[in-house]
């Protein structure tokens, strides 16, 4: 039988080493459902699994002799990916190659931190089965079994979460990640707290387009927008006004989808001949990931432009509410953050403006001091 112990398996972490870090985890208990809805959720992913057949093709760790590896992600989540993604920087020596739905996909350039990036959703698959010595899966969900069954039935295979009920804001899912890795590899790495930081590559190749945009070195972005409300804050209008006022020769750069379009043309409309560069749902993932690249400190409430922006090393100054700062940041990043404990908009103008001239300052607050 390839589970032992299966007893609480979706609330256990899914690795056996002990870090100092894992102590303020899950104390939110409105994050976690019911025990009885997962226990009955994993019986039927465990019998998914012997259904298929799969059980005789899971290894509890890669191989040591596993040196072409396809990595099954599924998530149309771009921080989810970029955190659970990123322990990719530990399988150096092997041959990676990702396919992924297609935000996921987005993230990536062939060649650089994976060999292939392919999509799930393309009609014929560049895909060479015989080629793969070992299948990472995201976790022993139905989605990714049922694709890995399809697609690459005869290959053995791993997850990344195995049983653990990962679908939870009150744990720090990069490091959980990193961990995770280490296990799987049957490795203990140096540090790994340390280490583990986030990545993208697919910025690169537009790399010129700051410099098009006229972006100066010491632009400061915004972002505007969000997809949940209790993220989205409303009051960029005011920081703006008092940012211009501190510094009136300020380049700001305006970063978003279309749900930030509205308050980007007030931002526009109050500020006529301040130098304001619009970049409200104008580019791809990739290109606003080399406009967050070039510039020098990025403000943002918590969400997807957050995560790009540490996987390309920018800083930010960002705003965080119910979850904690340290649940989102790893120690490679340089933040600072402000958090409410319902929603962003009790956070006022002033604080963040407070926050932004400490980190233009040079001043970071430590990733421990923003642990629950």
């Amino acid at each position: 039988m390839f589970v032992q112990n299966f007893r609480g398996i979706w609330n256990r972490l899914p690795f056996e080493r002990e870090y100092p870090f894992t102590d303020s985890w899950f104390r939110k208990k409105d994050e976690q459902l019911p025990d009885r809805q997962l226990f009955w959720e994993s019986i039927r992913r465990l019998l998914l699994v012997y259904v298929l057949g799969e059980n005789r093709r899971y290894y509890s760790r890669i191989p040591e002799e596993a040196k072409f590896i396809l990595w099954l992600h599924m998530t149309d989540h771009l921080g989810d990916s970029l955190m659970r993604l990123s322990p990719v920087q530990l399988l150096t020596g092997r041959t990676v190659d990702l396919l992924a739905d297609d935000k996921a996909t987005l993230l990536f350039e062939q060649g650089g931190w994976f060999r292939k990036v392919m999509r799930l959703s393309e009609e014929e698959l560049p895909l060479d089965c015989l080629e793969y010595d070992c299948v990472i899966l995201d976790a022993l969900h139905t989605k990714p079994l049922l694709a890995k069954h399809r697609l690459l039935r005869q290959i053995p295979f791993v997850s990344q979460n195995d049983f653990f009920h990962y679908c939870r804001d009150d744990y720090n899912l990069t490091l959980c990640s990193w961990a995770r890795m280490e296990y799987l590899l049957n490795q203990e790495i140096d540090d790994l707290a340390g280490r583990a930081k986030l990545v993208m590559d697919s910025h690169t190749p537009f790399s010129g387009l700051p410099a098009e945009l006229g972006l100066c070195d010491d632009a400061l972005g915004i972002v505007i927008g969000g997809r949940e409300e209790y993220r989205i804050y409303r009051h960029w209008v005011q920081v703006v006004e008092l940012l211009i006022g501190r510094r009136p020769d300020l380049q700001l750069v305006l970063l978003g989808s279309d749900n930030g379009e509205v308050l980007a043309r007030e931002i526009l409309n109050r500020f006529p001949g301040k130098k304001i560069i619009n970049c409200i749902n104008k580019f791809d993932l990739a290109r606003t990931a080399a406009v967050i690249d070039k510039c020098i400190l990025v403000l943002c409430a918590d969400g997807g432009l957050l995560h790009i922006a540490s996987a390309v090393a920018t800083p930010t100054v960002c705003l965080f509410a119910q979850e904690y700062p340290a649940f989102r940041y790893t120690q490679e990043d340089r933040f600072r953050a402000l958090r409410s404990k319902q929603d962003v908009n009790t956070i006022e103008p002033e604080f963040v403006v407070k926050e932004v001239e400490l980190a233009l300052s040079g001043r970071w607050q430590t990733w421990e001091e923003n642990t629950p």
